[in-house]
């Protein structure tokens, strides 16, 4: 999983697909409400996922570094898939990597 921090554009939906397929990663892009999230097809190591936001980082600040940094604290990654209390809708997968 990771968290984007950046706007809704065609412009993005193209740059959010390229660092995901920078990252080497098979998964889903979806539009999160007001940015993007990345949700993984496939279950990794801790030692994989610290490797994985590390790499991550590299990519800021397009990602949001502040959620790489819990989610490396926790050792876990985790996001929404409902409408939160400040949006109206759910994740809406975009394109697969």
């Amino acid at each position: 999983m990771l968290d984007f921090h950046c706007r809704e554009s065609a412009h993005n939906d193209l740059l959010i697909r390229q660092i995901a397929e920078a990252l080497e990663m098979k998964g889903y892009l979806a539009h999160s409400g007001q940015s993007y999230h990345f949700y993984g097809a496939q279950l990794m190591s801790e030692d994989e996922l610290i490797q994985f936001l590390s790499k991550s980082l590299l990519y800021c600040p397009v990602i949001d570094r502040a959620w790489i940094a819990h989610q490396l604290i926790e050792r876990a990654c985790g996001l929404r898939i409902s409408p939160g209390k400040n949006y109206t809708g759910y994740p809406t997968i975009f394109a697969q990597v």
